[in-house]
């Protein structure tokens, strides 16, 4: 599957934002019942990178941030999920800016369809969902 980019330079650092985001989409991997259904959705902003066998080339890419949004009963499942999934996909975890369900804060831009769509998507499918991932190359770093 090949993954479209294209570079914005903002600052110092060349930023290189992936706008398939549909690249990295996953399959549900197992849905549950809909009287079993998740009733929180938590999100977190992460840096990850991507290792051998992942969607985004790790020859190419040095790393990405994105937005993710987990279903889960509570913290610790959905932090378990995310976990298995970034295993699943090939990212290691870097860094993890927040991590917060949706409805604990008023910080999310209430007015955000794309967000909200995302959250609406989590809990449909019962997955992780990736947002829009803003990746970088190891030029950056020279």
């Amino acid at each position: 599957m090949s993954v479209s980019v294209k570079a914005q330079s903002g600052g110092e650092r060349l930023a290189w934002k992936i706008t398939s985001v549909a690249a990295i989409r996953r399959k549900p991997t197992t849905a549950m019942p809909s009287t079993e259904k998740h009733k929180f959705v938590f999100v977190s902003v992460i840096e990850v990178k991507p290792l051998a066998g992942c969607q985004l080339d790790p020859s190419e890419f040095a790393g990405a941030a994105v937005r993710v949004y987990i279903p889960g009963e509570d913290g610790i499942t959905a932090m378990e999920k995310l976990l298995a999934v970034l295993k699943e996909e090939k990212f290691a975890l870097i860094g993890m800016e927040f991590f917060v369900e949706k409805n604990s804060t008023d910080w999310e831009n209430p007015d955000d369809e794309d967000g909200e769509a995302l959250i609406a998507e989590a809990l449909e499918s019962e997955d992780v969902i990736f947002g829009e991932f803003g990746a970088w190359g190891y030029e950056e770093f020279h």
